[in-house]
């Protein structure tokens, strides 16, 4: 049995008691006497009866009503307080609807709702279902389901029956009550909006609306046909309809995250076989020309990526295209025309200048393609390009351009792998090209005569007025590089004030004095041999006297001239090329002498080794204690003379190895 408080307060009874015992007992125990034989037969008779009985000294009318007789007995019962002394009846106090069978037959509609959404598969499909059985459930046909979107930070309609999307192409300013939707959503509880008493409001706007949240997901809101509003049958079934929506889209985004995860695993145990395969390749390659056809076939043959090339770095750091494959339609390459090319070189252009991998998005809108920079708020990406550059130790070799129309397989994951194939790609050629100079054993001289002041050596001889020579250039040291320089006749005042004003000098200190020539170590920013290396030249010496400098490059003969004296004299304007010249390097030993002891050192040893040396802890008699040396590295002596130690040994043992091989050669 259902009934209101108002029945409980009539018959003085609790409503709790009201709702769990029979109507007969109710009111016998109420008023000491029960009509039930007349009401009973007002049930039997289909007869709209009324029976008059006395609770408490007061007249009470019972109505029985809309009897139905079709298998089952439904009765509503009316229950009205009469005025003492009046046949006018009291307000009424009507008791819920107990039409158990429209109540039933609402709760096995639900069941039947529950049982489709188990099939749904998306949000929309879910949101579907629940507007379709507003309008078959319910005497109202406009409906609607909002989620909530991320990405716009808002309610957004997902679904809507077809009165309520007419409604929308008729009234296009109207919102559907957006704004009451949204309180609901807040709050996380149904809100009813009661009719407005403005007369001059459009039709609908008078009509009361329900709106009810969607578990945290979105709401799900009704406008009734007219302005008498919602039952509490109607808002019980409303909102038992919206927690079942949320139960079940909770559902689905717990699958698709699952799902999207499984996928996300699966693309990355690809791309890592993709790149291990390609890595394990090109530890077969004898020249740059195979290493950079390997990457690219293997990455088309994939089927993970369309189109894939290989970039050299050009003078004045041109991109100049050297090996493709796949299609490239529609693909940022130079071929494929200027539009969607220049689109994304900028891109291409950040990776070489920063030795990360940049991505650029193409969108498509309205028959147009943008890039990822423009406005693209109702565009779809059709394609995601990843620049990678192929980079060892500071050297930029070129760069790898990949494509895809497949957003998802440029993720995070897919990065880091193409990271490490950018830098064994670079180890690669960088290997090959030791192993063409070795075997060359003939290297190219370029000798330039600078009094551009942003050189090191020039602006320091001008500024102490002395002669300068840069004699080793160490180990990398976070963003400079360790440098000596070794000064004649200058101040030692002078010389820590002058190299401290220099912006390129990030620390000093000096290391020996010997007479008026001192040996100064510093932090050099902006190297001169970091510059250089992208194109293959190193410094073989750099002297500055008095402000003129003398700099001498060592390339390979396989290296672009042009490149690196194109690229000197950028760096430094006031420059000329004053002598090319080929040499031999020596015997096959110098060369592999030198590569053998750099890959057996690690950088601490290097570090130590060139700092004692350049020191004079290996003269007779030391120029230098230990001690000293290691409190200018800022190392216990103990360690100092570890590294060392093992340092020697490595040398030692690439000497002796070596001149065993020869002599048995």
């Amino acid at each position: 049995m259902f009934a209101n408080e108002a029945v409980g307060g009539l018959l003085g009874i609790d409503l709790a008691t009201v709702t769990e015992r029979s109507i007969d007992a109710i009111f016998r125990e109420a008023a000491g006497a029960h009509p039930a034989d007349q009401v009973r037969a007002a049930v039997e008779e289909s007869d709209r009866r009324a029976v008059e009985f006395a609770v408490e000294s007061e007249s009470v009318r019972v109505a029985a009503i809309d009897v139905d007789q079709q298998g089952s007995t439904y009765v509503a019962v009316t229950v009205r307080e009469r005025r003492s002394g009046s046949d006018e009846e009291g307000p009424e106090s009507r008791r819920d609807t107990v039409d158990r069978k429209r109540d039933e037959e609402r709760l096995e509609a639900l069941n039947e709702t529950t049982r489709e959404l188990l099939t749904a598969e998306s949000a929309d499909e879910i949101a579907q279902i629940g507007v379709e059985t507003i309008a078959e459930q319910l005497p109202y046909d406009v409906a609607a389901v909002r989620l909530f979107d991320e990405s716009s930070n808002a309610l957004e309609l997902r679904a809507l029956t077809d009165s309520a999307a007419a409604l929308l192409d008729s009234e296009p300013a109207y919102d559907l009550e957006a704004t009451y939707a949204g309180t609901a959503y807040r709050r996380g509880e149904p809100l009813v909006n009661d009719p407005t008493d403005d007369p001059l409001a459009d039709e609908h706007v008078g009509r009361p609306s329900l709106h009810v949240p969607v578990q945290g997901f979105g709401t799900l809101s009704v406008l009734a046909t007219d302005a008498n509003g919602f039952d509490e049958g109607v808002v019980e079934f409303v909102r038992l309809l919206g927690v079942t929506l949320g139960i079940v889209l909770e559902r689905v985004t717990r699958e698709r995250t699952l799902r999207e995860q499984r996928d996300e695993l699966d693309r990355s145990n690809r791309v890592n076989a993709l790149v291990r395969d390609i890595i394990q390749s090109l530890l077969d390659a004898s020249t740059r020309s195979e290493i950079e056809s390997t990457i690219c076939e293997r990455i088309v043959a994939s089927d993970l990526y369309e189109y894939a090339w290989i970039g050299k770095l050009g003078s004045d750091d041109e991109i100049v295209p050297s090996t493709s494959a796949g299609d490239a339609t529609g693909t940022l390459h130079p071929t494929a025309g200027t539009g969607l090319f220049e689109a994304g070189m900028d891109a291409i252009s950040d990776a070489v200048a920063s030795g990360e991998i940049e991505t650029v998005r193409q969108y498509h809108v309205a028959g147009q393609d943008v890039e990822s920079s423009a406005s693209v708020t109702d565009a779809e990406p059709f394609e995601v390009v990843a620049a990678i550059p192929l980079e060892h130790r500071l050297r930029i070799y070129g760069v790898l351009v990949v494509n895809t129309t497949r957003m998802e397989i440029l993720g995070e994951r897919a990065r880091a792998e193409f990271e490490l194939l950018g830098e064994v790609a670079g180890f690669a050629i960088n290997a090959v090209r030791n192993q063409q100079l070795l075997l060359s054993n003939r290297v190219v001289e370029l000798e330039f005569e600078v009094t551009d002041e942003s050189s090191l050596v020039v602006a320091v001889s001008k500024a102490l007025d002395c002669r300068c020579n840069l004699e080793v250039r160490s180990s990398d040291e976070g963003d400079g590089v360790r440098c000596y320089l070794r000064l004649a006749d200058a101040a030692r005042d002078d010389v820590e004030r002058t190299l401290r004003e220099i912006p390129a000098v990030e620390a000093v200190d000096v290391v020996t004095q010997t007479g008026q020539e001192y040996l100064v170590e510093i932090i050099q920013t902006e190297p001169l041999s970091r510059d250089l290396i992208r194109t293959g030249a190193t410094i073989r010496t750099a002297v500055g006297d008095g402000g003129t400098g003398t700099v001498v490059l060592e390339a390979p003969q396989s290296a672009d001239v042009r490149e690196i004296v194109d690229r000197y004299q950028s760096l430094y304007p006031e420059s000329s090329l004053v002598a090319k010249r080929e040499r031999e390097c020596g015997s096959r030993g110098l060369g592999q002498f030198r590569q053998t002891v750099a890959d057996e050192l690690t950088e601490q040893q290097q570090r130590v080794l060139e700092a004692a040396y350049e020191a004079g802890y290996f003269e007779w008699p030391r120029d230098r204690t230990g001690e000293s040396i290691a409190e200018a590295l800022g190392i216990s002596s103990p360690t100092l003379h570890q590294h060392l130690r093992e340092a020697e040994r490595k040398v030692l043992s690439a000497f002796l190895e070596d001149d065993e091989r020869a002599s048995r050669d």
